[in-house]
């Protein structure tokens, strides 16, 4: 298990470069030097998830308001600190619910925008940026710079896919110089070893970090 490990943090999409502004908005073509890897729109997985998660969580919610909430309410009643612990747990409880709405919501979003051919969450590799957008308000930015390498992980054990043809990766790792991207694998419908090798076509000499020949 990968424990120790810097995050990237994300950034604003009013901090992004021009260039990678250009990218992300739908209603302008990419350029012909810019790479771009779409997400994984997966519309039936997120509301399946939603159902048999968030759906359980109703369920619990619903038979704790009638058959639990008064004789609880009564025993708290003197109980500040038992108060607060049963407000915090219906707050957690229509939180995560909100969470995943929103979620569920997003991707029909990002599905319609799929349809339509407009969809710009995914990774963008430019001349001088690697732009990592799977949320319309969540980004990451790489410079040129500070890349690394990309790489799967699975059951602790690190490496390209390459290595191994069989194995089936669970982590999809992006690591630069300011901290590390972690997502999970199916989140993105190209591998990282892909993803590595279109990115040291771009950037030849991130060869070095391999150990390869420029090109």
């Amino acid at each position: 298990m990968r424990l120790f490990y810097r995050r990237l943090r994300p950034v604003s999409i009013r901090s992004l470069p021009s260039t990678c502004l250009k990218w992300i908005n739908a209603t302008q073509p990419l350029e012909a030097s810019v790479i771009f890897f779409p997400r994984n729109v997966r519309l039936v997985n997120d509301l399946f998830h939603g159902v048999l998660w968030q759906g359980g969580l109703l369920l619990l919610f619903a038979g704790f308001a009638f058959f639990g909430f008064q004789p609880a309410s009564e025993r708290v009643s003197g109980n500040p600190y038992a108060l607060i612990f049963l407000c915090s747990f219906i707050c957690m409880m229509l939180g995560g619910f909100v969470w995943v709405v929103l979620r569920f919501l997003e991707t029909c979003s990002a599905w319609r925008q799929q349809q339509r051919g407009m969809l710009r969450l995914g990774v963008f590799v430019g001349e001088q940026f690697l732009l990592f957008r799977l949320r319309r308000q969540r980004c990451y930015l790489i410079a040129r710079s500070d890349y690394i390498k990309s790489w799967a992980w699975q059951d602790g054990a690190s490496g390209s896919l390459s290595s191994d043809d069989e194995a089936v990766a669970e982590y999809f790792i992006i690591t630069s110089k300011r901290g590390e991207i972690t997502v999970y694998s199916s989140q993105l419908e190209v591998t990282a070893d892909d993803l590595h090798q279109h990115v040291l076509k771009l950037w030849p000499e991130k060869r070095h970090v391999e150990g390869l020949p420029p090109i």
